[in-house]
């Protein structure tokens, strides 16, 4: 089933949506606010019914974008991406390496749950809006599926991960996902040099 057939048998189901066509059209949202809006009232896909709180952009202007795959259980019900040790342990660490510049953090899908292809399809287009409206110098993406929507790329991960790639006027770098760290650390000061790399990359601001 097409994910747009998907969306009218759910709407048909009795699901409320925000039309698909409207959704990729780039000129839709005027500014952040109105995109973060939408997002809190999304419901094209069944993840909205798991949420708590939609995990917007963290902030409106930034240098560094950080992107996640999803909020896990904690971020979700106290609606705060540090709300999970590790990941606030990743931001602190992000914030000496980067100490003169804004960051960000987002995530691919703003809800929590299991997520599918439909989840993926339908949320991605919010995700690129946030690129395109917030303008980072330099988009980490933690992780094989973010990197790979944000690449649009289907090469070997090992490939891709700690490279870095133009993207219109921002940098992108995919990295290993946070949990993926957490299970290997002996690949964490590889993680972190190449964060480093990165950096040595944007102009000071």
């Amino acid at each position: 089933m097409s994910s747009l057939k998907n969306l009218y048998f759910h709407k048909a189901m009795g699901y409320k949506f925000i039309d698909e066509i409207s959704l990729k059209n780039s000129s839709f949202f005027m500014d952040l606010d109105s995109l973060n809006r939408c997002v809190k009232s999304c419901e094209l896909c069944s993840l909205s019914k798991s949420r708590k709180t939609p995990l917007i952009l963290s902030s409106k202007s930034a240098d560094i974008m950080v992107i996640f795959k999803s909020p896990n259980e904690t971020q979700n019900l106290k609606a705060d991406i540090k709300a999970c040790k590790n990941t606030l342990k990743f931001c602190n660490t992000l914030y000496e390496i980067f100490k003169n510049y804004k960051i960000s953090y987002s995530f691919l899908l703003k809800c929590y749950g299991n997520y599918d292809e439909i989840s993926v399809s339908m949320c991605k287009d919010y995700l690129f809006e946030e690129i395109e409206k917030l303008s980072p110098k330099l988009i980490l993406t933690m992780g094989e599926l973010v990197s790979r929507v944000v690449l649009k790329s289907s090469v070997s991960f090992d490939s891709l991960k700690g490279s870095l790639f133009k993207y219109k006027y921002s940098l992108i770098m995919p990295l290993d996902s946070l949990d993926y760290i957490l299970k290997n650390p002996s690949k964490k000061d590889e993680f972190i040099e190449s964060i480093k790399r990165a950096k040595e990359f944007i102009k000071t601001p």
